[in-house]
């Protein structure tokens, strides 16, 4: 059965949380999908982040994030490479237009990953239903009845002010597994 804890317990993670979560089965066998939302708190969609950033380090041997195969890229891409986040990937930043998007290289598979919008309102339905930010990722090497672990964290940066979740240990996490909003 999937768990999740805040690391630390202690972390109060104020407006900014990551969830819901779930994986799911893609058109291609070998690759799964991996959704997770950024979000804000109730009475935070209102608040304009200049970058929202999800974090995704990922546990489980083998098992790497790949470029989703049936839905574009959700965010800038960024690696960790020699002590800093490297950009692979190009989504527009007003007045940029939209055709300036470049996806990631298709071949690109990583163990941690950086997902960045600019410009962003982490909206939220009158409903509570609809939550902010959904990215789609690939997975593969997720052995058939395997279970994922990894560690997922946002931030996000305002003119005035900064917010970070808390960072969120997944364990047992296994394909058609969701996890609620509001990790914490």
């Amino acid at each position: 059965m999937v768990t999740y804890e805040k690391v630390p317990y202690t972390c109060k993670p104020g407006i900014l949380f990551v969830g819901p979560t779930a994986i799911h089965a893609t058109s291609k066998p070998d690759l799964l999908s991996l959704n997770m939302d950024l979000i804000t708190a109730k009475g935070y969609s209102d608040v304009y982040f200049e970058w929202a950033s999800l974090y995704l380090h990922i546990i489980t041997p083998n098992v790497l994030i790949v470029p989703h195969p049936d839905n574009n890229p959700t965010g800038e891409w960024s690696l960790w490479a020699g002590g800093e986040w490297k950009p692979i990937s190009h989504v527009p930043v007003p007045p940029e237009p939209d055709s300036t998007t470049v996806p990631p290289p298709a071949d690109t598979a990583t163990g941690y990953l950086r997902l960045r919008n600019p410009h962003i309102h982490l909206l939220r339905d009158e409903s509570g239903l609809v939550d902010g930010k959904t990215h789609f990722v690939g997975l593969k090497g997720m052995p058939v009845d395997g279970a994922l672990e990894l560690d997922a964290w946002a931030d996000a940066i305002n003119v005035s002010a900064t917010a970070q979740s808390c960072h969120i240990h997944i364990a047992d996490f296994k394909k058609e597994d969701e996890l609620p909003a509001y990790l914490d």
